[in-house]
């Protein structure tokens, strides 16, 4: 468009590179744009016809009349000058990439790792890629746990080092970064199964965009055996001496065999305990049973062996637990309110075991008291340090108002910060109905029947 058009018309906004097109905020059809001419021209002719003098003039008359009604119509459908912007928007393709710690596993073509295998991928199809990149925009991310930006450069996606693969999430991040932009397909390099499932709301956009997903598979064929050690329990501090359970959960694929699981001291190579397991299907779990003989910070770990066949991911058939053995014995508060078969009993049981300092007191509600035990105890502690002094209280059937309100806190604070244990014994006297209104009463939750409460 000229400079002295722009001027005429005031479009100086328009830029003079763009497409302008002429139209109407109203637009008509052509036949309809031919009934307006040819009713515009009969009614000028019409006015006109009857009208004194040359024909030629009064024709002149009519068909400026004409001109002008069409004018005047076209200025009633509002034209307009329309600044057309073109803009070309590219598919998107994008690429996931696996970098899960299975691609350490040495069973790709040539008896490389499967990361090896995936990076020579990306460097026999770096012409490819890159002739899609003028055509596409392409997206590399990489996954395992979570998804975040990648490269289509081998070396510089690093080693593969991630806990799982959980490929739904992937599937679902690719989704959202692509929206409302045209997505041509999802490329998926993995070596095998998700951690998760593809949820159905992913499943649904995926099959409403015509989305499709192209998977490059990585690792062997065939499916390859492995045992890994998927939980360990053990207790964190055990005495000297005692017998510690350790509970260990196994994780199956495909068919291992025989299989013999280990608990090894880690500092003298020595085996504690074993179990042999025939076969095993997906999981299983055993119990390893040890004898804590040494005081201080023990490193254990359960470790598995196979009979016959490489493993798969050799990184996952041990690991590691910390035991803290200590050689001091339990101390033990005992706290009843009479004699009776309970207390008798429970009062020899703590002083025949040899793991085990006891003070027992039996307090009647006149507040005078039986001292026994092997430790002497004159009376109830009186402040937060002479209840520091014992790991486990014992409350037998004794009346609540022996203990003064500053006893009760302390109490509380001595099992809630520094973790001592509290036991209750029932009776038919003040345990438990008398408890149930002492600062106590929230410790646990009371079975009112007086045969036994629960925490």
């Amino acid at each position: 468009m000229s400079a002295w058009l722009q001027r005429l018309l005031d479009v100086s906004s328009f830029d003079p590179s763009s497409e302008v097109a002429f139209g109407f905020a109203r637009s008509i059809p052509g036949w309809a744009w031919a009934l307006v001419v040819v009713g515009a021209s009969l009614l000028a002719v019409w006015s006109y016809s009857r009208l004194v003098g040359a024909r030629w003039v009064r024709g002149l008359l009519a068909g400026v009349r004409t001109l002008a009604i069409v004018l005047l119509i076209a200025l009633l459908l509002g034209p307009e000058l329309v600044q057309r912007d073109q803009r070309e928007e590219r598919d998107w393709l994008v690429v996931l990439l696996d970098r899960s710690a299975s691609l350490a596993v040495e069973d790709g073509p040539g008896a490389v790792t499967r990361d090896e295998q995936l990076k020579r991928a990306l460097a026999d199809a770096e012409a490819s890629l890159s002739g899609l990149a003028q055509q596409r925009v392409v997206v590399p991310l990489a996954f395992d746990r979570a998804v975040f930006d990648a490269s289509l450069d081998g070396p510089s996606l690093g080693d593969a080092s991630g806990g799982a693969t959980n490929l739904g999430r992937a599937l679902a991040e690719a989704l959202d970064r692509a929206a409302a932009r045209p997505l041509s397909a999802i490329v998926v390099a993995s070596d095998g199964r998700s951690a998760d499932e593809v949820s159905r709301e992913t499943l649904r956009r995926l099959e409403s965009a015509r989305v499709p997903v192209l998977a490059l598979p990585l690792g062997s064929a065939e499916r390859s055996a492995d045992v890994a050690v998927a939980r360990v329990d053990a207790p964190t501090a055990v005495y000297a001496d005692d017998l510690v359970p350790v509970r260990v959960e196994l994780a199956a694929a495909g068919e291992p065999g025989p299989v013999t699981v280990r608990l090894v001291d880690t500092l003298t190579g020595g085996t504690l305990a074993e179990e042999r397991l025939e076969s095993i299907d997906s999981a299983a779990s055993l119990t390893l049973v040890a004898r804590a003989d040494q005081a201080g910070s023990q490193s254990w770990s359960v470790e598995i062996e196979r009979d016959a066949g490489d493993d798969l991911i050799g990184g996952n058939d041990s690991r590691e637990i910390a035991v803290s053995v200590v050689d001091e014995p339990v101390r033990v508060l005992y706290v009843d309110g009479y004699p009776r078969w309970e207390q008798r009993y429970l009062r020899n049981l703590l002083l025949r075991e040899r793991s085990v300092e006891s003070s027992a007191l039996m307090l009647a509600s006149d507040r005078r008291f039986t001292q026994e035990g092997d430790v002497e105890l004159l009376r109830l502690p009186e402040n937060p340090e002479g209840w520091a002094e014992f790991d486990v209280v014992v409350i037998g059937d004794v009346d609540p108002r022996v203990f003064r309100a500053e006893q009760f806190e302390h109490l509380r604070e001595h099992l809630a910060t520094r973790g001592a244990g509290l036991l209750w014994i029932g009776g038919p006297a003040y345990t438990p109905a008398r408890w149930l209104e002492t600062p106590l009463a929230d410790v646990g939750e009371t079975d009112r029947t007086g045969t036994t409460i629960r925490f």
